[in-house]
């Protein structure tokens, strides 16, 4: 199903069933004995599973530098990129627990319609955790035709209707036409200037991270042990909110990392209230819908995130941030056609300097034209992107031809979280973290905003309110 029609599947199938037909939300305490057995043993099995732990490389930063030095002296290469984790992570006899499960799971007869829910939940959960061992397997073996394989079963690729979305906001950037909405904001321009200006460090915004996660009693803890550690590490490029990990519930910060403060907001408001509290809910309302339970699938994970730094950015500078970046759909539709890292780098720079110039495609691009330093940023975000859906490859000239397709998900999952709020639903993409295509599932539940465990509370802005704005006050 294109994402386009997955909300409204879900409302017409909502319309079909009756209010007092509805169900109660399932969880473990209440499932078939036989399916909370195999539930257990899943979470026995797989919880410290985190595929972005095995295909993220160990020598990412000295493979750029290479690429780029060479980019700079006109020669062609592609990274080689290496896997450390991947190499030393320990499957056991999983595959095997896993397929027996699975075999249970198959021949399961459920007694109602919760039972038929949750056999179906737990079926793909199994086919997810399989698509991670074969994943794990096909990098410590090198063959990316089983990585390829193993990276479509878990990810949703690119479809034409986000295609089109992306072309159509690609185009308005090279016009020009792409506009930034300007709402009366929250603080004074003396307290903005404040925040844009100030750096933090990791361990500042760790500090951040902390004090959101206790105010939401989410915070790991000796009484919770459940909860969310904050991590700083060198092992993470990129903020990181991972319910399952080998470090259990973690949220990794790079270590080194600075922001500014807006940023440092919008962090807390996109990572610990969109995505650690969306984890949560889900593991106390549903089976699979947050922690070692929950499914890879982060299209409606990322909305969310989305959702709250936006309206923080709106709510602190005034500023709409918009639609994510049209690129990455670029660079995995280039991928998916077999292209190697050098041709989609040098795709991604010709995009980004198309929009810089504003010179459409009718029009040669040169980049010669750009200034050396607006170059060098096209440089590190063609990078990032190319890097990014290069992930998992041990062959960077893609002689299998495949993108990693993960973070179509920032795209996809904003257009859905926004149609999902216009309709009035938002609350849905808070109850869980709900796989691609599964919306329509919800429609069978007792749903509404009331049946959140955890509400949404502005923490980012409170944190603000009680805690860096005093800071600047003794300035």
């Amino acid at each position: 199903m294109e994402f386009g029609n997955q909300v409204k599947a879900y409302l017409d199938k909502s319309e079909l069933i009756n209010d007092a037909d509805k169900l109660d939300l399932p969880n473990l305490e209440n499932l078939p004995q036989g399916l909370k057995d195999v539930a257990s043993k899943i979470i026995k099995t797989t919880a410290t599973w985190n595929p972005v732990e095995l295909y993220t490389p160990s020598n990412v930063d000295e493979q750029k530098k290479i690429f780029l030095d060479a980019i700079h002296a006109g020669n062609v290469t592609n990274p080689v990129f290496e896997y450390s984790y991947a190499q030393r992570f320990e499957v056991g006899n999983s595959e095997e627990i896993l397929m027996g499960l699975l075999t249970e799971v198959r021949r399961f007869k459920p007694e109602d319609r919760i039972g038929h829910l949750a056999r179906v939940a737990l079926y793909f959960k199994l086919k997810d955790d399989l698509a991670t061992f074969n994943l794990a397997q096909g990098l410590k073996q090198k063959d990316d035709a089983i990585i390829a394989a193993a990276v479509r079963l878990k990810y949703p690729g690119l479809d034409d209707s986000l295609l089109q979305l992306a072309l159509i906001d690609l185009d308005a950037r090279i016009a020009g036409k792409e506009t930034e909405q300007k709402t009366p904001t929250a603080l004074s321009a003396q307290e903005i200037q404040y925040l844009e200006s100030q750096k933090y460090d990791d361990q500042q915004l760790a500090d951040a991270f902390i004090w959101t996660l206790n105010e939401y009693g989410m915070l790991k803890t000796a009484e919770s042990p459940d909860g969310f550690a904050v991590v700083i590490s060198k092992e993470v490029t990129g903020v990181d909110v991972r319910d399952k990990s080998a470090q259990g519930p973690t949220i990794f910060i790079p270590q080194g990392k600075e922001t500014d403060g807006i940023t440092l907001l919008k962090l807390v408001g996109h990572e610990v209230e969109g995505h650690a509290r969306q984890s949560v809910n889900g593991r106390k309302l549903f089976i699979i819908g947050g922690g070692p339970l929950r499914l890879d699938d982060e299209d409606l994970y990322e909305g969310l995130g989305k959702r709250y730094d936006d309206e923080l950015n709106m709510q602190l500078s005034g500023k709409d941030t918009g639609v994510p970046l049209p690129y990455y759909s670029f660079a995995v539709k280039s991928a998916d056609e077999g292209r190697s890292f050098h041709d989609i780098f040098k795709n991604q720079v010709e995009l980004r300097t198309r929009v810089k110039l504003h010179k459409p495609f009718s029009e040669i691009v040169d980049i010669s034209q750009l200034d050396p330093k607006d170059l060098s940023a096209i440089e590190d975000a063609a990078w990032t992107t190319t890097y990014r859906v290069m992930r998992s490859h041990t062959d960077t000239t893609n002689r299998i031809a495949y993108g990693m397709p993960k973070d179509l998900a920032y795209l996809r999952g904003y257009h859905l979280d926004l149609e999902l709020k216009q309709k009035g639903i938002g609350y849905l993409n808070e109850l869980a973290v709900v796989q691609t295509g599964a919306l329509q599932l919800l429609a069978e539940f007792n749903l509404n905003e009331s049946s959140l465990p955890l509400q949404y509370k502005n923490k980012a802005f409170e944190y603000w309110e009680k805690v860096m704005r005093p800071q600047m006050q003794t300035t």
